[in-house]
């Protein structure tokens, strides 16, 4: 492990600082004891003049620090008997005993152990649980990866427990918790997959242990069929998610902490198994943005649509006789048009422009209320009751909403086809 010179700078300018004087390196302890816990102090020379009278290092230490307390409190910087400036591996070992349950109490240890850290990262080292006395932490040096996968739209969840299960499990990689961390890497993957259910469907999704067939519910809801994608290497990625989903769910199960463990998991495992979840739970959250910016555009083209020519034209009236919009329900369901549109369309999409409509869409003629209940027969595999409330609510008094009677009558039997099958 290499440790720049301006890595341990900083880690001692931050430590000597006026603010943290209070917080002596030799903690409980005197400085004899500290660093005979490292060193063998008798054995290293004196820097005093008087050989005779402190003939070592542990006497020169007891006469300046203890009898005459005439040096800094930070002499040991500078002093180069104990090398802590020269030597990465006396440096690190000298710091995690700053934070030895013997030495130090469990909140300045925490104190400390995060400034260490802060400036460790940036070469690749942090301080960890290695094991434990009397239920307290001793620390150890570890390397890390400087460049790790980092899940960007973790500001996304709606959901507590998801943000839970990511710290947990990049917290347990660090502390050699593999299990852990893989149990925790296939939660995150349970509950994203749950928070997106809700955010599309407005609907809690039933619990039912099987990774694979809740991954499936949501691909469908999505769009994300490797079918629906026209590149040949996209189809294949798509694709793949469905088979790591299914190897961390049968991973957790062989090496996590759920059940009794069939294989001892290795660091790589678990790295695996986290960053496998969040690169997953990313493109998940990315094409929900992804599909939220294409709101307008499917709105457009859904307006644009109903304002189009029939398929064919069987009158010669006015245009608007002509347009899709003003075909019969039945009819327009079967416009091959309408059919593409629908075909297009998922379960996210359309719900965001079932509510864009609801909201937003004033009916101030008849052409409008052609419009808009136009895009409600084709939006209906959406609707809920709730949402024909809201229209009921928004639209009863306006006399150009004149299909409202007939759409809510359409709505109501619709529906009841939709439960008999």
């Amino acid at each position: 492990m290499n440790i720049s010179e301006t890595t341990k700078k900083n880690i001692f300018d931050e430590l000597s600082s006026h603010e943290n004087q209070s917080f002596a390196w030799y903690g409980k302890l005197d400085e004899i004891k500290f660093l005979n816990r490292l060193y063998k102090l008798k054995e290293l020379p004196t820097s005093d003049l008087r050989i005779q009278q402190y003939p070592d290092m542990e006497a020169d230490i007891r006469q300046h620090c203890i009898n005459n307390d005439d040096w800094e409190l930070w002499w040991i910087i500078d002093d180069k008997r104990l090398g802590l400036l020269n030597d990465d591996g006396i440096f690190l070992r000298f710091i995690c005993e700053t934070i030895h349950p013997v030495v130090r109490n469990e909140d300045e240890a925490k104190y400390l152990l995060n400034i260490y850290n802060k400036h460790l990262i940036n070469d690749g080292i942090e301080l960890v649980h290695g094991e434990s006395i009397a239920k307290k932490s001793i620390y150890k040096a570890i390397e890390i990866d400087k460049s790790p996968i980092i899940l960007e739209n973790k500001d996304k969840f709606t959901r507590d427990f998801a943000i839970e299960q990511l710290i947990k499990s990049e917290t347990k990689i660090k502390n050699n918790d593999y299990d852990g961390a893989i149990t925790n890497s296939r939660s995150l993957i349970e509950d994203v997959i749950a928070d997106i259910y809700c955010i599309v469907t407005k609907s809690e999704l039933k619990k039912s242990g099987d990774l694979k067939s809740d991954y499936k519910l949501i691909k469908d809801l999505l769009n994300l069929a490797p079918e629906k994608h026209s590149n040949d290497s996209i189809k294949q990625i798509v694709r793949s998610f469905t088979t790591i989903i299914d190897g961390v769910d049968s991973l957790s199960n062989q090496m996590g902490d759920r059940h009794r463990r069939r294989v001892k998991p290795e660091r790589h495992h678990a790295k695996l198994c986290v960053n496998s979840a969040k690169v997953i739970t990313d493109f998940l959250y990315d094409t929900i943005e992804y599909q939220a910016k294409q709101k307008e555009a499917l709105i457009t083209q859904l307006i644009d649509l109903l304002n189009s020519d029939k398929r064919k034209r069987v009158t010669h009236y006015d245009s608007f006789q002509n347009t899709i919009r003003s075909l019969p329900r039945d009819e327009l369901l079967n416009e091959i048009k309408v059919k593409e549109y629908i075909k297009k369309i998922d379960v996210y999409s359309r719900r965001m422009i079932i509510e864009e409509l609801i909201n937003n869409f004033e009916i101030r003629c008849w052409d409008d209320n052609d419009r808009f209940f136009g895009a409600m027969y084709i939006l209906r595999k959406g609707i809920t009751t709730d949402d024909v409330n809201r229209i009921k609510s928004k639209f009863t008094g306006n006399n150009q909403a004149v299909e409202l009677k007939q759409f809510i009558k359409d709505h109501t039997r619709y529906e009841k086809r939709k439960n008999l099958n």
